[in-house]
């Protein structure tokens, strides 16, 4: 006798990056690349925007973050973690992708620890354009520069 079964995942709780998208869709990898923000003193907000290309559309699998302090090179062991809030927007769907701001490093992963896949990706759709918002909240005055990418791959007609 088999024991009763407590719940059961719906079968699309967890991702499995398989599609059924027929035979002429093609894929490339690419990396959406936002202008550099910074410097990023003390209780600055800074807003940059990228473009999604018009022959495809993207799906974000990882977000990506690069921090330097005052241009100055950092090695693993003196990574910063900066103290700074992201949040993304999508006009393509006209909303936020979170409800609230959130610390970048919850967000979006440094080159200085393991890379991770999102936990769901996201699709944007070909000419919409992506926002990102980053706020300091660092109580000292702080000069760093960010870089943040989307990592991912276009979706394309194959035609």
């Amino acid at each position: 006798m088999q024991p009763a079964q407590v719940f059961k995942y719906p079968s699309d709780y967890l991702y499995d990056p398989t599609y059924e998208w027929g035979n002429n869709v093609a894929f490339d990898p690419f990396w959406l690349v936002f202008p550099t923000f910074g410097p990023m003193t003390a209780a600055l907000i800074q807003t940059q925007t990228v473009n999604i290309p018009n022959d495809s559309d993207f799906e974000c699998r990882r977000l990506h973050f690069h921090v330097d302090a005052a241009g100055a090179q950092l090695t693993v062991a003196t990574a910063v973690i900066p103290n700074i809030t992201i949040l993304i927007n999508d006009s393509g769907s006209g909303r936020n992708l979170m409800n609230a701001a959130a610390p970048i490093a919850t967000v979006c992963e440094s080159e200085a620890f393991a890379a991770r896949n999102m936990m769901w990706p996201k699709i944007f759709t070909r000419n919409s354009t992506i926002s990102i918002t980053l706020t300091n909240f660092d109580a000292a005055v702080a000069t760093n520069n960010i870089r943040i990418i989307m990592a991912g791959r276009k979706i394309y007609s194959a035609s």
